[in-house]
C-alpha cells in the first residue's frame, strides 16, 4: 500500500493549491517538507478515491463552483490533471464519495444545497442530485438561511449538518435524492451545527457545534431513534470570537479529538465503552486549527492552521509524548488530507 499526504492552500497566487507533504523522522523531531503538487486558484475542498483519483473543488467566479479531478502517480504522489467541470454552486465546504465510489457528495454552503454529481475513473459526469434545505436561526450572521457543512456516508446511511438551519438530517443512501425523506434532527437555536464523526464499532455519533462550541454526543434509544446522550462545552470561558472546526476519531475509536479555532485548542477525549467523552489532554496550537488528521502508524497529529504564524502554518503533535514535534509556516493552509492506495 502507499500512502501520500496534501495539504490544500487557498488563495489566487501561483503557490496556492494542493500540495504533497512529506515527514522526514516522523518518530522524532519533525521536518515537513511540502512541495507543490498542483495550481489551482481558491481550492475550497478535496476527496479521493481508491482507485487512485483525486478531486479538488473550489471557486470560480462569484457564483460558481469548479471541480478538477488528477490521476495520483503511484510512484511518487504526484498529480496529473484527468478532467474539470464546473456547476452553478457557491461555498464548497465539505466534499466526500459514496460507499462505491461513484458518486462525489458536496456541501454547497453558500447555495443551502447538497449535490451529487457522477464519477468514473478521474471522469466527472453530470449532475444526480440537487437537494435545497429550508432553515435559519438567530444569529442573522451566519444563520440567515441554509448553510450545509458536511455531507457523509457511512453503514449505508447519508449524514448532512446544517450550520445555518441549527439542524443535522439522515437518509439511507440509496435514497440521496429523494429531498422528502431526510429525517430532520434540530439542534439548539444559534448552534450552528459544522462537523460530525462515526465511531468505527459502535452506533455512536459526534456533532460538533461551531457556533455554540459544544461537542454532543448521540446514540441510539430503544426505539432504535437518535437521543442525545451527552453534551460538552468546548469554551466554558467564552472567549471572544471561538468557533469549534473539526473532529477526528482514531480507527480503533478510542479517542476523539476536537479543535476550536480562536481559543486555539484541540482537545483530547477518551471514548468510553458505552460511547460517551472523558476529557484528556489539551493542546495549544499556534493559529487557527481549522483540518487534522490523526496518523496511526507515529501516534501524530496533523493539524493544519488558519493564521498560524499570521498566514497559515502545519503543525505536528506527537500524541506519546503530548509535545509539538514539527511545525511548517504555510501561506493559506486549510485542509490536511491523506489517502492510501492499495
Amino acid at each position: 500500500m502507499m500512502e501520500y499526504l496534501y495539504c490544500s492552500t487557498f488563495g489566487e497566487t501561483p503557490e496556492d493549491g494542493i500540495n504533497l507533504i512529506k515527514l522526514v523522522n516522523a518518530s522524532e523531531t519533525a521536518l515537513i517538507e511540502v512541495k507543490q503538487a498542483a495550481m489551482l486558484k481558491n481550492l475550497e475542498y478535496m476527496t479521493g478515491t481508491k482507485d487512485g483519483y483525486l478531486y479538488a473543488a473550489g471557486r470560480y467566479g462569484p457564483d460558481r463552483s469548479y471541480i478538477q479531478s488528477f490521476r495520483i502517480d503511484r510512484e511518487n504522489g504526484l498529480l496529473d490533471s484527468v478532467d474539470c467541470r464546473t456547476f452553478d454552486w457557491k461555498g464548497i465546504s465539505y466534499m466526500s464519495v459514496d460507499s462505491k465510489e461513484e458518486h462525489l457528495l458536496a456541501a454547497a454552503y453558500g447555495s443551502g444545497r447538497i449535490t451529487a454529481v457522477g464519477i468514473s475513473g478521474g471522469k466527472i459526469g453530470s449532475q444526480t442530485a440537487d437537494i435545497a434545505f429550508d432553515g435559519c436561526g438567530p444569529v442573522e450572521t451566519r444563520q440567515e438561511h441554509s448553510h450545509p457543512h458536511f455531507i457523509e456516508c457511512t453503514g449505508g446511511i447519508c449524514y448532512m449538518a446544517d450550520l445555518g438551519g441549527d439542524a443535522w438530517y439522515y437518509i439511507e443512501e440509496n435514497g440521496l435524492a429523494a429531498d422528502s425523506a431526510w429525517h430532520r434532527m434540530e439542534e439548539r437555536p444559534g448552534s450552528g451545527p459544522r462537523n460530525m464523526a462515526f465511531h468505527p464499532s459502535k452506533e455512536i455519533l459526534y456533532l460538533l457545534a461551531e457556533l455554540s462550541n459544544e461537542l454532543v454526543v448521540y446514540g441510539k434509544s430503544e426505539n432504535n431513534r437518535w437521543k442525545a446522550m451527552q453534551r460538552i462545552c468546548l469554551d466554558c470561558a467564552g472567549v471572544k470570537d471561538s468557533l469549534a472546526s473539526v473532529l477526528q476519531i482514531t480507527p480503533d475509536g478510542d479517542r476523539l479529538y476536537a479543535g476550536v479555532r480562536g481559543l486555539n485548542q484541540i482537545k483530547e477525549f477518551i471514548v468510553e465503552p458505552e460511547g460517551t467523552l472523558r476529557e484528556a489532554r489539551l493542546f495549544t496550537s499556534c493559529g487557527w486549527p481549522r483540518s487534522f488528521l490523526y496518523r496511526e502508524e507515529n501516534a501524530l497529529l496533523i493539524v493544519n492552521e488558519e493564521y498560524g504564524d499570521s498566514k497559515g502554518a502545519l503543525e505536528l503533535w506527537d500524541l506519546k509524548t503530548g509535545h509539538r514535534s514539527g511545525y511548517r509556516a504555510l501561506s493559506g493552509a486549510m485542509q490536511i488530507y491523506r489517502i492510501v492506495l492499495p
